[in-house]
């Protein structure tokens, strides 16, 4: 069984620095340091939202292990995204 990633958070955020194993993890060079950025993610806002149910059903059989919410989210920043890039290129 595995574990979601919110449990696997919740179990890095007990640990200890010492407590981790980054042997496997590549050191970062000066270079990236020094283009390393704090990641915000956005803030998330309840709604309601009617959608087709073959639609519903689409996406949770995407993502059987769960997240079909993220999901519909993620394709919808995607459309986004592309709609804002042609507009821009206009």
């Amino acid at each position: 069984m595995s574990i979601s990633r919110e449990q696997q958070i919740e179990i890095l955020k007990k640990m200890r620095d010492e407590e981790i194993d980054f042997s496997d993890a590549p050191e970062a060079t000066d270079e990236q340091l020094a283009r390393l950025e704090a990641f915000v993610p956005p803030k998330k806002k309840t709604i309601t939202i009617k959608l087709d149910e073959d639609i519903i059903d689409w996406f949770k059989d995407e993502q059987p292990q769960g997240g079909y919410q993220t999901f519909i989210n993620a394709v919808l920043r995607d459309y986004v995204r592309r709609k804002v890039e042609e507009r821009q290129i206009e």
